[in-house]
């Protein structure tokens, strides 16, 4: 079985002409190991009051909006880097 998980780009706070769909590809049985990064990707990178409901949308890391606001933009670029990391 294969997992598959989407993010669409397109939000309405965001002035955008353009549109990216990314989705990551997952067998069943490296999704416990994948989680357990994500978590502690959140863990480390992402601040205490943002972990709860913190999700990564790549419209929100590149352009300081929802979770990612108050992140600076070289922490938001490491946690992209991590997360790239895991599926490369």
């Amino acid at each position: 079985m294969y997992l598959v998980y989407c993010d669409d780009s397109r939000e309405k706070q965001v002035a955008n002409p353009y549109q990216s769909l990314c989705a990551v590809i997952l067998k069943d049985s490296s999704f416990k190991e994948t989680e357990s990064y994500m978590g502690y990707i959140i863990e480390q990178l992402v601040p205490e009051e943002k972990r709860d409901d913190f999700e990564f949308h790549a419209v929100d890391l590149f352009n300081g909006l929802g979770a990612f606001q108050g992140i600076s933009r070289e922490e938001a670029l490491t946690i992209f880097d991590m997360c790239m990391d895991m599926v490369l």
